[in-house]
């Protein structure tokens, strides 16, 4: 999963780029306003990746970050009843 939330923002930032080269093309080709898109589609086209690389990014991290928390609270439990259990069996064998 960690991953995956890695990955997002660079497979957004990787439409972002490809999208402005897109619009850049368009530039240097003087098709402003071809069937294509031109500027507008090349835009239109960086921002969508981005906004999904984001879309899957912030989820992921929020998640991860609450499962990161559950887990070293669930260590802590552990530890506690290991701590326990051992102070018990000491006792008994004294």
């Amino acid at each position: 999963m960690r991953s995956i939330v890695a990955a997002a923002p660079l497979a957004g930032l990787l439409g972002t780029v490809s999208g402005m080269i897109e619009t850049f093309q368009s530039l240097g080709d003087m098709s402003l306003f071809s069937q294509s898109g031109g500027i507008a589609g090349g835009i239109s086209q960086a921002l969508i990746t981005t906004q999904m690389g984001l879309a899957v990014a912030v989820p992921g991290m929020i998640a991860g970050r609450l499962l990161d928390r559950r887990q070293r609270f669930m260590e802590f439990e552990l530890a506690q009843v290991k701590d326990l259990l051992c102070a018990g069996q000491t006792t008994e064998a004294a």
